[in-house]
């Protein structure tokens, strides 16, 4: 065997103790790649390298709008039933500067089942600048059904103003008509 090769053999041997070490402190088994080129892939066929998870409500302050549209989907994930991680993340429909984390919040309380204590910052989302944010926001708010009814004087504001394109006029006078009807179903759309 040649230097050249006894220098490569040592180096994948070190390779290979320190991948076991570090797969059995961080997942608690041995994991041993086929082979070197599996260990390190390289090339177009590379996988992207992982996303991290951003689980802390801190990361909803960060300057980045796309790590607090990563932390918005983690939180929802890793705290699907937490009323406080709601509110937090509700917050943003007012306070962010980005209307792509405000559509993200919207489209989120949209699809949720999460709503308490959330409707104050959904009726103060109505005025959005953004109309796709605003149709999430109505689609949220039809949810609390004849709950919401203190959102219907917003909602009816934007029903009258004939400067609002007809999709958003319609969509809140829908929501006003869900909020004032029980209907056998359950409140929402």
């Amino acid at each position: 065997m040649t230097i050249q090769a006894q220098k490569r053999a040592a180096v994948v041997t070190t390779f290979v103790v320190i991948a076991v070490t570090v797969s059995v402190i961080v997942v608690g088994k041995i994991v041993v790649p086929q082979s070197i080129e599996a260990a390190f892939p390289s090339g177009p066929s590379a996988p992207a390298p992982a996303r991290p998870a951003y689980g802390s409500i801190y990361h909803l302050e960060d300057p980045d709008p796309n790590i607090r549209s990563l932390t918005i989907q983690s939180l929802a994930k890793l705290n699907p039933g937490n009323p406080h991680v709601f509110r937090q993340i509700a917050a943003l429909l007012k306070n962010d500067a980005d209307a792509n984390v405000r559509l993200e919040v919207a489209v989120l309380l949209a699809t949720s089942q999460q709503f308490t204590g959330l409707l104050p910052n959904l009726t103060a989302a109505l005025s959005d600048e953004n109309t796709q944010v605003r149709h999430q926001v109505m689609i949220a708010i039809s949810k609390y059904g004849p709950d919401a009814e203190s959102a219907v004087s917003a909602l009816q504001t934007i029903a009258d103003d004939q400067t609002e394109d007809e999709d958003t006029r319609k969509l809140a006078t829908v929501t006003i008509e869900l909020i004032q009807t029980k209907t056998e179903h359950g409140p929402g759309l």
